[in-house]
């Protein structure tokens, strides 16, 4: 993880599968920056996510590939592996803890979509992450972000605040599962992916053995 000492104050972290990296987490990345005045966004990603499927979760070592080709030339981007590292399901409270240890004097904020507020209340010592990190809340179509009951209710209030303020509205027409599917059949990428994750799935044949 490369992120120069003494500089940083406000860290945006954007994990998830990244399977594939595509141009909405790019999208995410570049309008919490502008949004939230953040001063760099470290994408992390999962060794085993704890909350979905791993069926057609591509090689740790093909995912952190594809993102270092999407951040190349990108300065306030940051790429960590320690997730991957670590091994095992991977949950955000240990991550969190790690970052915090590493920059102590740093603001961290959680990018996270409006569907994870449905089962937040699951989420491994949410406790604990609520009171070190900010959220960014990102709302994604068919998800609203009230409505909910019980502990995932009270939670995502107190995430999301009185006036709403930390959600970012941003359209992203684009999914993982979609390209996924596409590479698959050897349709064109264009406008999905960076240009070089799109060489890439074509060189690596990635995701043709997707059902």
């Amino acid at each position: 993880l490369h992120v120069p000492r003494g500089t940083m104050t406000r860290i945006g972290i954007l994990g998830g599968t990244f399977n594939p990296v595509h141009n909405g987490h790019l999208a995410i990345a570049r309008e919490a920056l502008r949004r939230f005045r953040l001063d760099r966004v470290i994408f992390i990603p999962v060794a085993l996510p704890p909350h979905k499927s791993s069926a057609d979760l591509a090689p740790a070592s093909k995912r952190l590939a594809m993102l270092r080709l999407a951040l190349r030339g990108k300065r306030r981007y940051s790429l960590s592996g320690m997730e991957i590292a670590r091994g095992g399901k991977s949950y955000t409270v240990r991550t969190v803890r790690d970052l915090r240890r590493r920059f102590p004097r740093a603001e961290f904020h959680l990018i996270i979509g409006a569907d994870n507020l449905k089962t937040i209340a699951s989420w491994k010592r949410i406790g604990e992450l609520v009171r070190r990190v900010g959220f960014i809340v990102v709302r994604r179509p068919g998800h609203p972000l009230r409505g909910m009951t019980g502990e995932n209710a009270a939670w995502a209030r107190r995430i999301l605040g009185r006036g709403g303020g930390n959600v970012l509205e941003l359209a992203i027409p684009v999914s993982s599962s979609v390209i996924r599917e596409r590479a698959r059949r050897g349709l064109s990428l264009r406008g999905r992916v960076p240009p070089p994750v799109a060489r890439y799935l074509r060189e690596k044949g990635l995701y043709a053995h997707v059902l």
